[in-house]
């Protein structure tokens, strides 16, 4: 395969030095680059500056540093410098002509495998050794950066190389293209091999696979993934590149291996007879295999659930006195539940002494105090005391200070992180998918803090997305190797395939949705595509519609409530609603334009109110009663992180939002941030949502965000490897804070704040911990 060239255009020169252009090969960061002759009529490739960036001083110096870079490789590794002008008008540089495709064009139909790809990443691993070893870091390795040349793979294009040690940020912004950059490089790093390494794992992947190593995720979103997540499609590659890649991919740049070391593991011997997928060096510094040593171990090694950390999240808002009561919208049974047990408490508290209205009074004063301390055990302590005088007037001030802070129902297993979550309608049963390459099934009946392992579901890939059908028989799961799975689950400890799909040129699938009635699979997938599938049968899966274009990058779903409507939104900043009457041909209704990337929605449980969680760090809300003509609502806007103490200020990341969900009455929104933050506001207007309430803080991204039942708990999925399950009942949580914590509300403290009012105690003086049992409602 030969490049393709392309005819110059009427604005193109047609001479340059010595140099007569023939045609276009292409364009760079800086400049058109062309097919010329030098004067003896050999062929030689031309790189011309634009003339709008000529009179940039920096751009003139990138330029001569690329020069300079290039003229210190090798030749037999790149394409050596024939001539080069940067001080011309315009500047210009010539190489010599390389015959052959970038691997960029080289994959475009079909990726590489076998000894083909195996060729490929030891040609780019020397061409690195040969590179570093004169003294230059790339920056910007890249498929389109390699041609596939008749004698090997070059390393092309040092327009922003540099001599090792010198920063990485110009202007305050990282350098190279993002998809291929380490994770340092976000950080603000100095450049180095070792980034060009993790870079070489990333084209690997690219070769093998056609999609880059952390492939469609929003813009915002793509400094967190590579810092956190394991690199997609490793599934693809033999050993031992397989190990390779997965060492020079390494979070740490100290655990990558050097060029050298990457090409003596590519073609050593011991490498072949031992193949493992980690690799450290040996004695004689040779890398080898290692085992024990995990890619990412503090963001992929399952280990049992903590507590979260109880200090504020950095961008969590200062506290404010008047707040609306969101406890009340939990569920009118819980305010109710908690007359029987308070009166018991005020027999031993002396509660008696207190007329109601100085109850009322002194309840609000301890909650307001409990809002606005920033002392989170103190805060504790006075919403206990405020819900025993006033639960009323309190649920809020407990629920925003303890619910975080108790222990949750915890998963643990996982070695990945968790993609979503979904509990069956009885509430006995949680399903969790996971990028481990596995889902499994919880036993939510189990006594204690960790639901048993009922079953694991093994897939080949990470799985994107678990879905459950309404009456909990039936759960779908999609995965990155372009597969649909349906599993019969009405025994969970033994739960049985029941068929398998596998998707041709439409992406990999994102979220699998089943229809109210539970007959019909709606598939969205990485590229925009939706399809439909008839589950009746789910032995023999039948595609029901041709691939719908339904919008240009990553979608995911959600069915609209007693409704044969579904909802999508993509990364493309769009949202749609469809009417899926006829699953046969699904009927586009709507569109909706957002902020920004969506990264999650949620429709309401009354089917009235769409929700969209954004990149910008924006919840949408739009009035869907009339699903053909959507109505704005509002934007929330989530608090913003403290960009003092945040590592990606350095990056358009910002504190996006990552989840949402509704409670069962559609009167609360909470929603959930890549930094582990859960917001909940009062939509019972909802054209004026009350400010945010911060309810917890978790120290990685909630993916999954699920109300369960009648609301009083709420289901989180993290990136963390676990699924949490946190006790939203007021009235629980104040028995459980006055039961596990034995920490009280001292006299002195009462009297700080209720310097007139007699001291009650705030926990009835003999309780004993309770038997904790989660199970399902009746």
């Amino acid at each position: 395969m030969t490049p393709a060239v392309g005819p110059l255009r009427v604005e193109d020169p047609t001479r340059i030095g010595a140099y007569t252009l023939r045609g276009r090969l292409g364009s760079g960061g800086m400049g058109m680059v062309y097919l010329a002759s030098d004067p003896t009529g050999d062929p030689v490739a031309v790189k011309i500056i634009r003339p709008e960036v000529t009179g940039d001083p920096m751009f003139r110096d990138r330029f001569r540093r690329e020069v300079t870079a290039a003229r210190r490789v090798p030749r037999f590794c790149t394409a050596a410098v024939r001539d080069a002008d940067p001080d011309g008008n315009p500047p210009y540089l010539v190489t010599d002509y390389v015959p052959g495709p970038t691997l960029t064009s080289a994959v475009r139909t079909t990726p590489l495998k076998g000894a083909e790809l195996e060729q490929v990443a030891v040609n780019i691993a020397t061409a690195l050794a040969v590179i570093h070893g004169a003294g230059v870091v790339h920056r910007d390795l890249k498929p389109s950066n390699v041609l596939l040349s008749p004698s090997g793979a070059r390393v092309i294009d040092f327009g922003i190389a540099t001599a090792a040690g010198m920063t990485m940020l110009t202007l305050g912004q990282p350098i190279g293209t993002p998809e291929f950059m380490p994770p340092e490089a976000f950080d603000g790093a100095p450049p180095s091999p070792a980034g060009d390494i993790f870079a070489w794992g990333g084209v690997v992947l690219y070769a093998a696979s056609r999609t880059p190593p952390f492939p469609y995720e929003p813009a915002a979103l793509l400094p967190h993934r590579i810092r956190t997540d394991h690199p997609a499609h490793l599934h693809r590659l033999p050993e031992p590149l397989r190990g390779a890649v997965t060492a020079a991919m390494a979070k740490d740049p100290h655990q990558r291996p050097t060029a050298d070391q990457l090409y003596r593991l590519l073609t050593g011997p011991a490498s072949t007879a031992n193949p493992r997928p980690h690799a450290s060096p040996d004695d004689t510094g040779r890398w080898v295999p290692d085992v024990t040593r995990p890619l990412n171990p503090a963001a992929h090694t399952a280990r049992p659930p903590t507590p979260p950390s109880p200090p504020a999240h950095p961008g969590t808002p200062p506290r404010r006195r008047r707040r609306t009561l969101i406890a009340g919208s939990l569920a009118v049974a819980a305010v109710l539940a908690a007359a029987a047990f308070t009166l018991r408490a005020e027999q031993h508290a002396g509660r008696g002494t207190l007329t109601a209205a100085q109850r009322t009074t002194a309840g609000r004063t301890l909650a307001a105090a409990a809002q606005n301390t920033t002392d989170p055990a103190l805060a504790e302590r006075l919403a206990v005391a405020a819900w025993h005088l006033n639960p009323a007037a309190s649920g809020d001030a407990l629920l925003t200070t303890t619910a975080g802070r108790l222990p949750p129902l915890s998963t643990a297993g996982h070695a990945g992180p968790i993609t979503t979550a979904a509990i069956t309608a009885d509430g006995r049963t949680l399903a969790t998918s996971s990028k481990d390459q596995t889902a499994r099934l919880w036993d939510l009946t189990t006594p204690g803090d960790h639901p048993a392992l009922l079953a694991t579901l093994p897939h080949a890939a990470a799985v994107t997305a678990i879905s459950l059908n309404p009456p909990g028989t039936l759960a779908a799961t999609t995965s990155e190797d372009d597969t649909l799975h349906l599993w019969n689950i009405r025994n969970p400890d033994e739960p049985t395939p029941a068929g398998t799909y596998t998707l041709r040129g439409a992406g990999h699938p994102i979220a699998a949705v089943f229809s109210p009635a539970g007959t019909v699979l709606s598939l969205t997938t990485s590229t925009g595509a939706l399809l439909t599938y008839d589950v009746t049968d789910p032995t023999h899966l039948t595609i029901l519609s041709s691939t719908v274009h339904a919008h240009n990058d990553e979608t995911t779903a959600q069915a609209i409530p007693n409704s044969t409507t579904l909802a999508t939104a993509s990364a493309d900043g769009t949202a749609r609603l469809w009417d899926l009457t006829d699953p046969h041909t699904p009927k586009p209704l709507s569109r909706i334009t957002l902020t920004a990337a969506p990264l999650n929605l949620a429709i309401s449980p009354d089917g009235h109110t769409f929700a969209a969680a954004n990149a910008d760090g924006t919840i949408s809300l739009w009035n869907i009663r009339n699903p053909a003509a959507p109505e704005p609502l509002t934007t929330l806007q989530l608090p913003k992180p403290n960009s003092a103490s945040s590592a990606d200020t350095l990056t358009t990341f910002t504190n996006a939002a990552s989840a949402v969900t509704f409670n069962p009455t559609s009167t609360l929104l909470a929603a959930a941030t890549t930094t582990g933050t859960l917001y909940l506001w009062n939509i019972t207007d909802p054209h004026n949502p009350h400010n945010p309430h911060p309810l917890l803080t978790l120290t990685t991204m909630i993916n999954e965000l699920t109300f369960i039942h009648d609301g009083t708990r709420i289901l989180t999925a993290s990136d963390d490897s676990t699924a949490r399950l946190w006790d939203l009942n007021p009235t629980s949580l104040y028995r459980r804070a006055c039961t596990t914590t034995h920490d009280q509300l001292t006299p002195d403290e009462w009297t700080r704040y209720l310097s007139h009012v007699h001291y009650q105690r705030p926990c009835p003086a003999t309780t004993s911990p309770p038997t904790e049992t989660h199970s399902a409602p009746p």
